[in-house]
């Protein structure tokens, strides 16, 4: 075997086997392309290249030439796509015939051969290309350069057997090895890209999860310093791609300040192995400069032989709305212990205010013509109503306390609370009043109304720091479509009564106004607010199932809009003043009351106004005394709150006995023991503590008659 021809082909080669390791480190870029423009390129790029190993073969013969033409061909045609190796045989035999010489048909003949045989073994294959063996390469190799050697009968007859003799043995020797190394080469790809289609695939499914959940991601290789934001994490907090450098600082610099050492601490805890993850809650600044409070989990992915931490990897979750719920549920529950200990504390002083009240009734009725004792006893009775007016507060703020719905007029309510406006004001606010001509009329609790007043004037004043103005306005507005509404849903078509307050105060901005009817949220300095008026307001609007919204802006002052639906009927006629003296009354009467203090001056009340009275201590007695004088008990008053069995129980077990008998309720607290729509049953009323003793005497005389009527 001659050592020139065997070095000469050994060297074609190696030029084959390089040139297409060039392509193979430049063919990526060919992925953007449509498939047909891709197979097209790819088969011109390989038969350029079987144009350079046959611009470097080996000589044989006058046009007679041997070259590595047909390993590349052979590996095109098995794993190329069909017309990729079509493109390239195209191009071979093109540049095969421009040559000439005597071997251009044989030259031809293996061009085809060699690709037409490498595609019907492709046909043949069982299994993917990137699973094909050295082996099986080389036996590719082996059939189709024994096949060249066939086609070397094309040669003119006695050049074919000299060249059959002195070249056959390099070939079989070089070639079948070269197809076998190139063709794993191009296996090797092709497994290299399929797994980095499924990585690909995997990342977009696993970036798509991810987008999908909110979570931004980021991975950090400690030593170097790199980090990787994801783009999620970067438009969590309103960033531009390029506007985050991928840095630890640039995450650094954007937590609140006041939780940075302590997510630091716990991010080096975990690296250093003192806990499983890395766990951490804290606000983190977006571009608009506010904060959002994120949860940020990670792990450490990879340490090094000393266990010190090479890589930690993670996620951002925006808990914003999470963080913002649980505050408001903690408001809610603060709400709740406060309301409560606010009810507790407006029961017991309406106890006591009633036996101020009742007593100092008592007394005035005893002075007859004594001016001069009378007014210190209406002073007594002034002070006793504020106090009424402070629990009434309380027990609105708590929701403890009943709504007195009636018909008023909007406008009338307005007239009334003026009179308070001037104590809650300074002298250097104006206050201004236009109240609508076509006076309108809700159903409401006037003293309820009157509390909102009196908030939104206060929390108007305390916005206006010098010289100033409030407004108050009342309208009969009729909607034919729905009005947005700052809080809340927008209000729906119908006629409301409008009652707004403006002030010329501060204002206040987006975010304040966001906030302004949460309870404790106030503005105002520590000791100058408790965040509860304008929340007191929300709750007493909602409940009256209206509307209320806040249109402001800093600087330039506050305006409140109160919506309420209005009815078409006239308001409810105010009751005139009452003269001390009230008409005697008869009957029997069951009192039930745990208090002794209120129950002896009731006790005392009802007897000198002609009434027989049957005392209870609580529940329990004042079913026995019942059951003891059930004939002769023409009404019974209970207190909703007693040891051992409260009012609505010992109601309930009074009807047992006699289902006909009147029950008037006691209480300071709420309908919420009574029970929703007991109030509307037949025989039952309710009195409001503190009591008012002409109110008691006068729903006993509008109760008794019917009963002394039907038995009669």
């Amino acid at each position: 075997m001659d050592s020139h021809i065997l070095i000469n082909l050994i060297n074609n080669a190696a030029l084959l086997l390089a040139m297409c390791l060039v392509y193979d480190a430049l063919s990526a870029r060919e992925e953007q392309l449509k498939p047909g423009i891709r197979q097209i390129l790819s088969g011109t790029i390989l038969g350029t290249i079987c144009i350079a190993v046959m611009l470097n073969p080996l000589h044989w013969q006058q046009g007679i030439i041997f070259d590595t033409r047909s390993v590349l061909l052979c590996v095109a045609g098995l794993f190329f796509a069909p017309l990729t190796a079509f493109t390239t045989m195209i191009i071979a035999v093109a540049y095969r015939i421009h040559l000439g010489g005597n071997g251009v048909w044989m030259g031809v003949a293996v061009i085809l051969a060699s690709g037409s045989i490498a595609m019907i073994w492709k046909s043949m294959k069982k299994t993917g290309l990137e699973a094909t063996s050295l082996a099986e390469l080389y036996v590719l190799g082996l059939i189709v350069h024994l096949v060249m050697l066939v086609l070397m009968a094309l040669l003119p007859g006695p050049i074919a057997m000299q060249t059959l003799g002195q070249i056959g043995i390099p070939i079989l020797v070089v070639y079948p090895v070269a197809t076998a190394l190139l063709g794993k080469l191009m296996a090797n790809r092709r497994a290299r890209n399929q797994a980095d289609a499924a990585l690909k695939e995997s990342e977009e499914r696993w970036q798509y999860a991810l987008e999908g959940s909110g979570d931004g991601v980021w991975d950090h290789e400690i030593q170097t310093g790199k980090v990787f934001y994801s783009d999620q994490w970067k438009r969590m907090l309103g960033f531009a791609r390029s506007e985050i450098a991928h840095t630890p600082e640039s995450w650094k610099e954007l937590i609140h300040p006041e939780d940075r050492e302590k997510v630091l601490e716990e991010l080096h805890r975990h690296q250093r192995g003192e806990s499983p993850e890395y766990l951490a809650e804290y606000r983190i600044r977006c571009k608009d400069n506010s904060y959002k409070w994120v949860l940020a989990r990670g792990k450490v992915t990879a340490r090094d032989q000393h266990g010190n931490a090479l890589r930690i990897v993670g996620t951002h979750t925006d808990i914003t709305d999470r963080r913002l719920l649980e505050e408001q549920l903690r408001q809610a529950q603060k709400m709740e212990a406060v309301g409560q200990l606010a009810g507790g504390v407006a029961h017991d002083f309406n106890n006591i205010l009633t036996t101020i009240i009742g007593r100092t009734y008592l007394l005035q009725s005893k002075l007859g013509d004594r001016k001069d004792l009378l007014v210190h006893a209406e002073q007594v009775t002034l002070a006793a109503e504020r106090a009424t007016a402070l629990t009434q507060g309380l027990l609105s703020f708590s929701r403890e306390q009943v709504l007195d719905l009636r018909r008023i007029s909007l406008n009338e309510t307005v007239r009334k609370a003026s009179n308070i406006f001037s104590r809650l004001v300074r002298e250097d606010i104006e206050i201004s009043i236009q109240l609508s001509e076509e006076n309108p009329v809700i159903c409401a609790d006037e003293s309820q109304i009157i509390q909102v007043l009196m908030n939104l004037v206060t929390n108007a004043r305390d916005a206006i720091a010098g010289p100033g103005t409030i407004g108050i306005i009342t309208e009969a507005v009729v909607l034919d479509q729905y009005l947005p509404m700052t809080t809340g849903g927008p209000i729906p078509p119908g006629s409301y009564a409008a009652l707004s307050v403006t002030d010329t105060g501060s204002g206040m901005n987006g975010e304040t106004q966001k906030r302004i009817f949460e309870p404790f949220y106030t503005t105002k300095e520590v000791g100058k607010g408790t965040g509860l008026g304008l929340s007191v307001v929300y709750g007493i609007i909602e409940r009256h199932n209206g509307y209320i919204s806040v249109q402001s802006d800093a600087g330039k002052g506050s305006t409140f809009s109160v919506y309420l639906t209005a009815l078409a009927e006239q308001s409810e006629p105010q009751p005139v003043n009452e003269a001390l003296v009230i008409p005697k009354g008869r009957g029997t009467i069951l009192l039930a009351e745990d208090e002794n203090s209120v129950r002896q001056m009731l006790k005392t009340i009802l007897t000198e106004n002609g009434y027989r009275v049957i005392e209870a201590v609580n529940g329990v007695d004042a079913v026995l005394r019942f059951s003891e004088n059930r004939h002769a008990i023409d009404l019974v008053l209970l207190d909703m709150i007693m040891p051992r069995m409260n009012g609505r129980e010992a109601r309930e077990e009074i009807l047992k006995t006699r289902r006909d008998v009147k029950v008037l309720f006691m209480s300071g607290y709420s309908g919420e023991i009574l029970g929703e729509g007991s109030l509307e049953q037949e025989g039952v009323g309710f009195i409001h503590k503190p009591i008012n003793p002409r109110e008691i005497i006068r729903q006993l005389q509008e109760t008794l008659p019917k009963r002394n009527t039907e038995s009669s």
